[in-house]
């Protein structure tokens, strides 16, 4: 089993089975307490040999339109969450990692360009009716459904 944050590629004459999981929306926190501050805050981004992710783009695209600098650059989505929950600026999030997270809130905005990302689910397709395997199956269905009450 493999999960995969984008469509797999060519999987024609392939002994793997893939299923989308789930669709990661993006969005937008601060710091507990710095709603009021966000847009003066500096953003979050990741370091350059990260530009190949859509959502370490997205970051950089803001900080360029803003013309200011950034805080901190990472490589890990948990540096990012832990360093917008330290207060050192605001920062481009799964809302499903976050929306069970304590100390951040959400900063809306009118932007229809957020990234959305794709989760993906592959199998062998020879494993995929074992017990264990559907057990897995089943658990990360259960882990990316966000109830209707947690959303947004």
């Amino acid at each position: 089993m493999a999960l995969r944050l984008a469509r797999p590629a060519d999987m024609a004459n392939s002994k793997v089975v893939a299923r989308r999981i789930a669709t990661l929306n993006y969005a937008i926190y601060v710091a507990a307490g710095k709603r009021d501050q966000a847009e003066r805050l500096p953003w979050l981004v990741y370091e350059d040999g990260m530009m190949h992710l859509p959502h370490a783009r997205w970051i950089a695209a803001q900080v360029e339109k803003s013309g200011e600098g950034s805080a901190l650059a990472v490589n890990d989505a948990e540096a990012l969450l832990q360093a917008a929950i330290a207060g050192l600026g605001r920062a481009l999030l799964p809302v499903i990692l976050v929306e069970r997270v304590d100390g951040l809130c959400r900063v809306d905005i009118d932007d229809k360009t957020l990234p959305v990302r794709e989760v993906w689910l592959l199998t062998h397709a020879e494993l995929r009716h074992l017990a264990r395997i559907r057990a897995v199956a089943e658990w990360l269905d259960r882990v990316f459904h966000i109830p209707q009450s947690k959303k947004g």
